[in-house]
C-alpha cells in the first residue's frame, strides 16, 4: 500500500517527502499535514476545518494521520485544529492525531521573536521540522487502541530564546 501526503510542500511537507520512501506500510495511509497557520481569523480557520471534514468524509475508511498542534493558545487556529481532532477520532476508526510543538523555523514564532514583533512569554516547547517528520512517520504502522499522541519537544524559556536570537 502507500502513504500519501495531503497538502502542499511547505516545511513539513518537504521534510516528510524526503524520508517517505523509507517507510513501508500494509494500509493505505493519508498524512493530513496542511493547514493555514498564518491567518488565524475565524473565517480562515473555519474554511480549513470544513475542507478537512470533507476530506475525512471521503476517506474515513482509510487511515488518516492528522498533524495537529499542542498549542493551548486562545486562537481560532487552535480551536479549529482541536475541533478537527475530535471530528476525526469520532468519524474515522483507523485514524490518529499527532500533536506537535512549535517548529524551529523561519516561519514560526521564532521569526516574530527575532523581528521583535512577538514578546517573549512563558516556556516554549520546540522541535525541528526534521524531527517532527520522523515522529509523524513513526505512526504510519501503528494500529493500537490509543489514537491521539503528543510529540515532545525541547522546553526552554521564551526569554532565553529571545536572548539567544539577539546574540
Amino acid at each position: 500500500m502507500s502513504v500519501t501526503l495531503v497538502g502542499g510542500r511547505g516545511q513539513l511537507g518537504n521534510s516528510l517527502a524526503l524520508i517517505l520512501d523509507s517507510i513501508a506500510c500494509d494500509d493505505e495511509v493519508y498524512i493530513y499535514h496542511t493547514w493555514n497557520v498564518s491567518n488565524k481569523a475565524e473565517s480562515s480557520q473555519k474554511k480549513e476545518y470544513d475542507r478537512f471534514v470533507k476530506f475525512v468524509e471521503k476517506h474515513k475508511n482509510k487511515k488518516i494521520i492528522f498533524v495537529s498542534t499542542s498549542s493551548t493558545k486562545e486562537t481560532y487556529y487552535t480551536y479549529y485544529k482541536h475541533t478537527a481532532e475530535s471530528y476525526l477520532l469520532a468519524n474515522s476508526l483507523k485514524s490518529i492525531v499527532v500533536r506537535l510543538p512549535t517548529f524551529i523555523s523561519h516561519k514560526s514564532v521564532i521569526k516574530g521573536l527575532s523581528e521583535g514583533s512577538v514578546k517573549p512569554s512563558g516556556v516554549m516547547e520546540l522541535i525541528s521540522v526534521q524531527d517532527a517528520a520522523k515522529a509523524i512517520l513513526g505512526y504510519v504502522g501503528y494500529s493500537g487502541l490509543v489514537r491521539s499522541f503528543s510529540v515532545p519537544g525541547e522546553k526552554i524559556s521564551a526569554k532565553y530564546v529571545d536572548l539567544i536570537l539577539k546574540v
